[in-house]
């Protein structure tokens, strides 16, 4: 006999597997966090590209000036906003259920430059003091994504 309402498959939101997407590990308002905070500081430090290249644009005129000013703002700039767009990227899918352990890997490789040089800048720069702060804020909190998801990722493979 059949039944007058059929079954609804299980929804990838559900309390059985603690609101997380089907292929993740994490919680999903974790991964959003993670995903909000690389996205605003892929979006923020292009944002300081295009403030430095206004600034140069003001006082310079001629195009080579331009170009080279263009070249050091926006090749300075992408050591910040070319890996956290990556992470962006990857959170992204991540959220949706693809996941990939090699992708944690290469996040790690991608953020521990930006930990030592926050660290010398807070050390050894003369700059003030925040800047250094803000990159071991920023850097800490990415690197909580790919540490927490090798980390859990390896108790779910010893555990099977």
């Amino acid at each position: 006999m059949e039944p007058i309402i059929p079954r609804q498959p299980a929804k990838a939101g559900n309390s059985k597997n603690g609101g997380r997407p089907p292929n993740t590990v994490l919680s999903r308002g974790f991964l959003r966090f993670i995903f909000t905070v690389a996205l605003l500081t892929a979006l923020g430090t292009f944002g300081l590209s295009v403030y430095f290249l206004v600034g140069f644009a003001m006082t310079d005129t001629g195009i080579l000036t331009l170009l080279s000013s263009a070249a050091l703002c926006f090749g300075v700039g992408a050591m910040g906003y070319l890996p956290t767009t990556i992470i962006t990227y990857w959170t992204r899918k991540e959220l949706r259920g693809d996941r990939s352990r090699g992708r944690y890997w290469l996040a790690l490789l991608l953020l521990l430059p930006w930990l030592a040089l926050s660290i010398i800048l807070i050390f050894y720069s003369a700059m003030p003091l925040v800047y250094g702060a803000i990159a071991l804020l920023i850097t800490c909190v990415l690197l909580l994504w790919p540490l927490a998801s090798i980390r859990s990722a390896g108790k779910s493979r010893t555990s099977m």
